[in-house]
């Protein structure tokens, strides 16, 4: 049996305390003929109606109390889901701070690395002219 809304149970109440209240008071009009005895079967067919009403109120009762409960075991399974979930997901935002993290430092190292290749270039740029000078200037001298 699926949940039914809080609203409909409000309406199912209201509707019942009404007819309930209305069972009374057609028992506390027709009470005084049935002491006197001069009108049984009325008296006897609204308490029969008014028991009825009370096992109606009584059957919404289980009703929302199983509802209840039905609830309540739905909320503890979503609420499961939630915990694993939530694990999981710091799980994940763990890993994923760590390779962020890696991937700075990747790019630090790449930094590094291309500020080196750079020097080398330069010193190989340097050592190239030095060379090509002193092998001038030995030529030049020779001559």
């Amino acid at each position: 049996m699926a949940t039914q809304k809080p609203e409909k149970y409000k309406n199912e109440i209201a509707s019942l305390v009404q007819t309930f209240n209305l069972s009374l008071e057609e028992i506390k009009n027709v009470y005084p003929d049935y002491k006197l005895g001069t009108d049984t079967k009325s008296f006897l067919n609204d308490k029969k109606y008014l028991n009825s009403v009370k096992g109606n109120i009584n059957k919404l009762q289980n009703d929302l109390l199983h509802d209840i409960e039905t609830t309540r075991e739905k909320i503890i399974a979503l609420n499961d889901k939630l915990t694993i979930l939530d694990d999981k997901n710091s799980s994940l935002t763990r890993e994923y701070n760590s390779l962020n993290n890696q991937g700075l430092a990747a790019a630090g190292e790449l930094k590094d690395q291309e500020f080196i290749a750079r020097q080398i270039y330069i010193k190989n740029i340097i050592l190239f002219l030095v060379i090509v000078i002193n092998s001038w200037l030995y030529y030049k001298n020779s001559i």
